[in-house]
């Protein structure tokens, strides 16, 4: 299983989290992929952070969330 961290963006907050951890693995492993979907719903906004910085990898990551619009 492939894993990823999460915490909360500010304590103060009960909305929004850091996700670190997030590889290709991860993109490829359907259970974290759930995990990153459930965990929209539960904090409105995740910041990811320490990713890979290419184009590629946000076009899979969006993937993650719904098809991509034009």
């Amino acid at each position: 299983m492939a894993t990823f961290t999460v915490e909360n963006l500010r304590d103060d907050l009960s909305f929004g989290s850091n996700v670190r951890g997030v590889t290709w693995d991860v993109l490829a492993d359907e259970d974290a992929r759930q995990r990153l979907r459930d965990l929209i719903k539960e904090r409105g906004l995740l910041v990811f952070k320490d990713m890979e910085p290419t184009a590629k990898m946000q076009v899979a990551l969006s993937k993650v969330f719904g098809p991509l619009k034009d």
